[in-house]
């Protein structure tokens, strides 16, 4: 099977190429899922210990949101042949400092501003989308520079 030049393909295919487009559309699926397990979670504790809810609901959604994109961004987004576990460990130290920095965000805006929850959350994941994807590109799942030392 011969690859087609790039004029040949269709539009969608050549905008699939490139990882920041792979990268929004693995990161809007992720929200989602992240969006829905949080919703789910906070209904369920809000009940039961209503100061903890806020913020291990947040804990949960974006804990099933960052498993689902660390995969789909690690195999589709950046095709990173990379170190499994030595990937999972820096993208598991970045959703750390994300978890614990976006409940704490969404903790002042309700607070402080009153304003309501859902909207903070979005606010939130849409705060940290930029810094994820230059970290995941340029640190997680960064190229190795193999073939410039092999043109050298």
């Amino acid at each position: 099977m011969t690859k087609q030049p790039q004029q040949e393909q269709p539009l969608w295919r050549r905008l699939l190429q490139w990882s920041f487009l792979r990268y929004v559309l693995v990161g809007a699926s992720g929200a989602a899922v992240d969006f829905l397990v949080f919703l789910l979670s906070h209904q369920a504790m809000r009940g039961l210990v209503p100061s903890l809810a806020r913020g291990a609901a947040n804990a949960a959604g974006m804990l099933v949101g960052a498993a689902y994109c660390f995969l789909l961004n690690r195999s589709w987004s950046f095709r990173s042949p990379g170190r499994f576990w030595h990937q999972a460990a820096g993208y598991a130290a970045l959703m750390t400092f994300n978890i614990f920095l976006s409940s704490f965000v969404m903790g002042q805006l309700t607070e402080r501003l009153g304003l309501p929850l859902p909207l903070c959350k979005i606010a939130v994941m849409g705060m940290i989308f930029l810094w994820n994807y230059l970290i995941s590109r340029f640190l997680i799942f960064r190229e190795k520079h193999t073939a410039r030392r092999q043109e050298g």
